[in-house]
């Protein structure tokens, strides 16, 4: 599960602009609370909204999305974009958005052009000062994946700790106060983010990342043990010989960041930054249409990944474990439907990203999806 940090402020000197600051990275473990912060922000009032992308370092097609959808449909305020890295640059130029929004180089700039605007009266609105302290005082967070709310006791490994045992614990990690709390209470594992009922104090086990946590009398949950650790074959050595890994990987968005990790790994003796930028994307779109469409997010189900490199070419097919899924792959929006709800992008980038995009339907009816990239000469 990738983590993206946003911060929300108004300019020191003139409320009627605000700052969002946005670091880390946005794919689809993470894109529903990113939804919801963005959603929150387009609630308040001001004339002049900038998103610094500066310490944004990946965003895939749902991040792009939840992004721009809301900047394009927006009448309320005027959105300026600044600092962005040159992947994310490259896609919003794919999709023609620096045609259609403001897009420079610094918040320097962008904070001039604001002022500018501001001064000339185009954007003129009074801000809500109630508006600006609550979300001020949200400012800054951490967002996870959320999920709906588990009301039923995960298995108990230990339900007799004592209070000494509890007062033994470490300090908590996931910022609990250290208050007595009553129970039964609603916690986030800290491994996964799924929400578990502890109906008292003791070791319990998370049912979907089997994590081993422990709760005390005051609610400080702490965690004992995780299981889940996703790791993928060593990247072998690119001697010119075909190098082919296949790969089988729950269908968790937990697992999309390692392999975009692997990808990049594995890409690196043959191609060029930009072109594993490239691969790269391309690669997290196809298992994440996998793991949104074909699996709605069971992880139970597996992705196959059969991966292909020499001096010459890269080629990966990923096969989902879909039944009768096939079509909801080969659905392509029209501009106007991506433009009003953000999705529907995947597709379109994998066919520009890439040299060759072959779809097929496999024998259950799922999909699988061939991505092939050739060397620059």
């Amino acid at each position: 599960m990738q983590n993206v940090t946003t911060n929300f402020s108004y300019d020191a000197e003139d409320k009627r602009i605000g700052i969002i600051s946005i670091s880390g990275m946005i794919d689809l473990s993470n894109v529903g609370d990113f939804s919801q912060f963005l959603d929150k922000v387009l609630e308040v009032t001001c004339n002049i909204l900038i998103f610094n992308l500066s310490g944004l370092t990946y965003m895939n097609s749902t991040g792009f999305g939840a992004l721009t959808s809301r900047a394009m449909n927006e009448p309320k305020f005027k959105i300026i974009f600044c600092n962005l890295e040159s992947n994310i640059s490259e896609v919003f130029s794919m999709f023609g958005l620096d045609n259609v929004c403001d897009i420079l180089p610094d918040l320097e700039s962008a904070m001039e052009v604001a002022k500018t605007l501001v001064e000339d009266g185009t954007y003129d609105r009074e801000s809500s000062i109630e508006e600006i302290e609550e979300l001020e005082d949200e400012s800054e967070r951490e967002l996870h994946v959320e999920e709906e709310q588990n009301t039923s006791q995960v298995t108990t490994e230990a339900t007799n700790a004592t209070a000494n045992s509890a007062a033994r614990m470490p300090t908590p990690t996931d910022g609990t106060p250290s208050t007595h709390v009553q129970f039964p209470t609603i916690k986030r594992c800290l491994s996964c983010g799924k929400k578990i009922n502890f109906r008292t104090t003791g070791h319990y086990r998370c049912p979907r990342c089997k994590s081993i946590l422990f709760i005390n009398n005051e609610g400080t949950l702490n965690l004992i043990e995780n299981p889940l650790s996703p790791s993928l074959p060593a990247v072998p050595e690119n001697e010119g010989a075909p190098d082919e890994i296949t790969i089988i990987f729950p269908s968790d968005t937990n697992y999309l960041s390692k392999i975009r990790d692997f990808i990049m790994s594995f890409t690196k003796a043959t191609f060029d930054d930009q072109q594993r930028d490239s691969i790269t994307m391309a690669v997290d779109e196809a298992c994440s249409n996998a793991i949104e469409h074909a699996h709605h997010f069971d992880r139970n189900k597996k992705i196959h990944m059969s991966v292909l490199i020499n001096e010459e070419f890269f080629s990966i097919t990923i096969t989902d474990s879909g039944v009768n899924t096939f079509s909801e792959h080969l659905v392509q929006p029209d501009d106007d439907q991506i433009k009003k709800s953000g999705r529907g992008m995947g597709l379109i980038l994998m066919r520009r990203m890439m040299d060759e995009v072959n779809i097929r339907k496999t024998e259950t009816n799922g999909t699988s999806i061939s991505l092939v990239k050739y060397a620059k000469a």
